[in-house]
C-alpha cells in the first residue's frame, strides 16, 4: 500500500456544516461538541502547516425555493411544507477563520 503525502502548500481541509443550527442538533456517533473541537484541532494543525482552510455554509433564500428537498425527508412525502431552519450562521471564529464581509 503507498503511503499519502500531504504537501501544506497544495492542501486544504474543508469543514462542511459546523453552523449553529447543525451543531445544536443531537448528533450521532459523536456529539457535535466533540466534533466541534476535533474541527478545530485540525484547522489549527492544518493552518500551522501552511494549508488552507475552507468553511462551507449552508443558507436559503428567503422563500426557501432553494432548500434541499430531498426524497426521503418524511415531512415531504407526507405532503408537508419543508420548514426553513433558524441559526444557520456559521462559527468560523471556532475554527479562528476570520470574517470576511462582502
Amino acid at each position: 500500500m503507498e503511503s499519502l503525502e500531504l504537501r501544506p502548500a497544495e492542501t486544504a481541509l474543508v469543514v462542511i456544516d459546523l453552523q449553529k443550527a447543525v451543531v445544536a442538533m443531537e448528533t450521532a456517533p459523536h456529539p457535535a461538541k466533540e466534533v466541534v473541537a476535533n474541527s478545530a484541532r485540525l484547522a489549527d494543525a492544518v493552518r500551522g502547516k501552511g494549508g488552507l482552510i475552507v468553511l462551507v455554509r449552508v443558507t436559503f433564500g428567503p422563500d426557501g425555493k432553494d432548500m434541499l428537498k430531498p426524497i426521503l425527508d418524511p415531512g415531504l412525502q407526507l405532503g408537508l411544507a419543508p420548514v426553513r431552519p433558524t441559526g444557520l450562521r456559521s462559527c468560523p471564529s471556532l475554527l479562528g477563520i476570520p470574517k470576511i464581509t462582502s
